[in-house]
């Protein structure tokens, strides 16, 4: 019986062990376990926080990832939603201020530009207007550029927008400024490596489409150039250093200081972040009628 009791206590204690030993793992695979927030882009985390309310600016933000007809576009859902995150803390601008449109058909877009030329018409030359689009960009036989919608081929480009057709409905309505970011290339190479399903069968050399009126363009490559992921960073490579500079600044960058770095960075680094090891050079242009007084105006 003596025998029976001790062997007893000894089997409890070994499920004690056991049982510690398997909560110990437990809690330790808990704390090892990768988290949202560790995944995060570091320029995701700690975004700055400003106390301003931008009463009068307003932002259209496109972010085109999942396409009907052509590759997708990686990493555009996470710009377009980084870049209003910024929008609305970094710059102040109030959230009912910003039209955000995910994965955007033709209608869509024609429809959300319709609303901001509405909005600065509304305002009366007092308001300024942010455009904000990460997703594929075509040139047509011409050599124009068109942003593609996430309904139409790279073929047909008949409801697309004509990057011409923008510039000139923005220059007839008034307003302080309308700055434009593009994260795409007009080359018909998909962002990373290859081309968009349909289209050319070589990059070819896109025109410069010239802004007018009160426009600023920033564009994430030049010419025949492809727009390239950071996969590190599940971002655009352009979208993540103009982040970057964002979060850097607080938002108090001038256009100048924000196009020369991100300029710069993206020139530097594409060609070691890219898996085609391609240069990538994005391009900041402004209608004639700013002369160089573009240069230092600030977002915020």
């Amino acid at each position: 019986m003596k025998r029976l009791m001790i062997l007893a206590v000894c089997f409890s204690a070994l499920v004690c062990v056991a049982q510690n030993n398997a909560v110990t793992k437990k809690k330790t695979l808990v704390i090892n376990q990768e988290t949202p927030e560790s995944r995060a882009a570091n320029v995701d985390r700690d975004v700055p926080v400003t106390e301003i309310s931008q009463d009068k600016t307003f932002a259209l933000i496109i972010a085109n990832e999942n396409y009907d007809q052509v590759a997708d576009v990686d990493y555009a859902l996470h710009d377009g939603r980084s870049f209003k995150n910024y929008c609305e803390k970094t710059l102040g601008i109030p959230a009912n201020h910003i039209l955000y449109s995910e994965n955007a058909t033709a209608g869509k877009i024609k429809s959300e530009l319709k609303k901001s030329k509405d909005i600065l018409e509304a305002y009366k030359g007092e308001a300024s207007l942010i455009v904000y689009y990460a997703g594929h960009g075509v040139p047509d036989k011409n050599l124009d550029g068109y942003l593609l919608p996430t309904d139409c081929s790279g073929s047909d480009l008949s409801m697309a927008v004509a990057l011409n057709d923008m510039y000139e409905e923005f220059s007839e309505v008034p307003a302080q400024s309308i700055v434009m970011f593009l994260d795409a290339c007009f080359s018909g190479s998909k962002r990373g490596e290859g081309m968009i399903q349909n289209a050319r069968a070589v990059k070819v050399v896109a025109k410069d489409n010239k802004p007018k009126g009160k426009v600023i363009v920033f564009s994430a490559a030049q010419g025949d150039e492809t727009a390239h992921p950071y996969k590190e960073q599940r971002h655009g490579i352009f979208t993540y250093y103009l982040l970057k500079k964002l979060k850097d600044t607080k938002g108090e960058a001038t256009l100048q200081e924000l196009g020369e770095y991100v300029q710069t960075q993206v020139r530097q680094n594409s060609v070691n972040i890219s898996e085609t090891k391609h240069s990538q050079t994005p391009t900041m242009v402004a209608s004639p009628k700013w002369g160089n007084d573009w240069k230092e105006l600030k977002l915020k």
